[in-house]
């Protein structure tokens, strides 16, 4: 399941990433994306893990295919977690998109939203 967070920030996008991801997941969030891309130019994401599971098949599929869709609309990209594979998927992601991709601990959360907030880019 994806959940959107408000983030008061309006480059900003944050979605609570729980469960085993499906297919329809991901494509969910298409709109959200193109309307920040189209009025900011650009768009920085927050993905919360959070009783993660993973994807299934579909799920996966369709995860590469926005990652490729959307590969150069992402200015910066912190997913925070708590399991190590999550951090090992967070370096994977990184081949599928331009932007600068960081994972944080849970414990790191006030950090995540620092780093983007930051106008380093």
């Amino acid at each position: 399941m994806i959940e959107q967070l408000e983030t008061g920030v309006p480059d900003i996008v944050g979605f609570i990433f729980s469960g085993k991801l499906l297919g329809e997941d991901c494509r969910s969030m298409d709109p959200c994306i193109e309307a920040i891309k189209q009025r900011e130019g650009g768009v920085k994401l927050l993905a919360m893990l959070e009783d993660f599971h993973g994807l299934d098949w579909r799920g996966a599929w369709d995860e590469i295919r926005f990652c490729a869709r959307h590969s150069r609309d992402f200015k910066r990209i912190a997913m925070v977690g708590d399991q190590k594979w999550e951090e090992l998927m967070a370096n994977f992601c990184k081949r599928f998109t331009h932007a600068e991709v960081r994972y944080f601990d849970e414990s790191r959360t006030n950090a995540a939203w620092y780093w983007l907030r930051e106008d380093g880019q």
